[in-house]
């Protein structure tokens, strides 16, 4: 059995500045963030020029007003060389107080981003996501697609 990469598509309005792609994020501490690393899939050399995360305060399903931009952005050409590959880049957040128990969503923009059916990128999900993975057998990838996108990290201090 080998291991494989998931991640979820994402479209040339995905990425663009009314995009509704996101992860829910509920910390369980008060913190002060200073980074997070997630990952991208590169599907054969797609057009853009940067990558950045936006974090936006969370009103059920739809994000609402920003609270704040990464103050890094990722240039094409420092994520990847290869026409495919999968990147882990971090993204900086210059030291952001966040509540806890309180629901952000943390949105990734590109600019100039250019999808199509044979270039793109995809933001990997955690699957086989290791905290949720007890009695998941990891060939049965039908409930992949319900993981969470892959954020490994999140960088910060308690309040």
């Amino acid at each position: 059995m080998g291991w494989s990469v998931l991640g979820r598509v994402l479209d040339t309005a995905d990425l663009g500045s009314s995009g509704t792609v996101y992860q829910k994020v509920i910390f369980n501490k008060d913190l002060v963030l200073r980074s997070m690393q997630t990952w991208f899939i590169v599907y054969n050399n797609p057009t853009f020029t940067d990558l950045y995360f936006k974090v936006y305060s969370l009103d059920g399903t739809t994000p609402k007003k920003l609270i704040y931009t990464s103050t890094n952005v990722i240039l094409k050409a420092d994520m990847f060389t290869e026409n495919y590959g999968i990147k882990g880049v971090r993204f900086d957040f210059g030291d952001v107080a966040f509540r806890a128990t309180t629901s952000y969503a943390f949105v990734p923009r590109a600019t100039g981003y250019t999808a199509s059916g044979s270039s793109y990128l995809a933001w990997k999900l955690a699957w086989p996501d290791p905290a949720y993975r007890t009695n998941i057998p990891l060939s049965d990838k039908s409930n992949a697609g319900r993981s969470p996108y892959d954020i490994t990290g999140f960088i910060g201090a308690k309040l």
